[in-house]
């Protein structure tokens, strides 16, 4: 019975370490086309989903445009039901 857990443990261990090797990977190689290396901004799209939602989405609207996130970055999708 001890053997079956060293076993589990050892392979448990090795998946950890290949998840954090592709992890360590996917941070050194972004996608150009995500990532403006110029300013080290992500261009980001915020998805709103609402419905029956008319007087609240105006604020939420006007609480986005107002982060300190560049507007030139950033776009917002509002999604009525």
């Amino acid at each position: 019975m001890n053997l079956f857990f060293i076993v589990v443990f050892a392979l448990y261990f090795l998946l950890l370490l290949l998840l954090m090797g592709g992890w360590q990977t996917s941070l050194i190689k972004k996608p150009a086309s995500f990532f403006n290396k110029k300013l080290n901004y992500f261009d980001i799209t915020v998805i709103i989903p609402f419905r029956n939602e008319e007087m609240a989405i105006a604020r939420t609207i006007q609480d986005l445009t107002q982060q300190s996130y560049p507007a030139d970055h950033f776009e917002i999708m509002l999604v009525d039901d």
